[in-house]
C-alpha cells in the first residue's frame, strides 16, 4: 500500500478507487435503488445510470434475482458509481 506522503511526493493520480461494503445487513438494497432512479426519486449530478439484473434459468423459482447491478454516472466522466449484488458470484447465507 503506497503511504500518502509517497504519493503527494511522486505527484501520483488514482485513476480508480475501491470501496467495498460487505452488507451483511440488507441495507443498501440494488434493486431499490434501481426502481428510486427509474422514478427520478434519486437525486444527482449524474445525469444516468443503468441497470442489470441476472437470475437463473430452468427452475422453479426461474424469476428469483441472484444478483443485481446499477452504475451511476457515465464511464467517461470522471466520477462513476458501480454498485452490485455480489450474491451472483459469491454465495453467502446471507443473501
Amino acid at each position: 500500500m503506497i503511504s500518502s506522503a509517497i504519493a503527494v511526493h511522486e505527484k501520483a493520480v488514482f485513476k480508480r478507487i475501491d470501496l467495498a461494503v460487505n452488507d451483511t445487513d440488507g441495507m443498501l438494497d440494488i434493486p431499490e435503488l434501481v426502481r428510486k432512479c427509474e422514478h427520478t426519486e434519486c437525486i444527482s449530478i449524474m445525469r444516468q445510470f443503468e441497470s442489470t439484473d441476472s437470475g437463473k434459468m430452468n427452475t422453479e423459482d426461474s424469476k428469483m434475482i441472484k444478483g443485481s447491478i446499477l452504475h451511476i454516472g457515465s464511464c467517461s466522466s470522471e466520477i462513476y458509481f458501480y454498485f452490485y449484488k455480489k450474491c451472483g458470484t459469491k454465495q453467502k447465507e446471507w443473501c
